[in-house]
């Protein structure tokens, strides 16, 4: 699991790395629902900040793996495969 963290990780920098190139205000995730106990994300985002891209670091103050938060339980959707 920690290998495919550091992966995913690395392909979320590189995309911010891209398409960003430093101009952003934060990094974040969708977060979980609150019945929902599996944070998706969390980890891979909050492992950014160790990795190097193009040879420099992804800014510490940028990276807010918990900037958001989920209150309302929303229905499951079509979409959700769940219906």
């Amino acid at each position: 699991m920690n290998r495919q963290k550091e992966t995913l990780a690395k392909v979320i920098g590189e995309m911010i790395i891209y398409l960003a190139d430093e101009e952003f205000d934060y990094v974040t995730r969708v977060p979980p629902k609150p019945p929902d106990p599996q944070d998706r994300m969390k980890e891979e985002i909050e492992h950014i900040p160790l990795l190097n891209f193009r040879g420099k670091k992804m800014p510490t103050h940028k990276i807010r793996a918990a900037l958001l938060t989920c209150f309302k339980d929303y229905p499951p959707t079509e979409r959700d495969g769940l219906i």
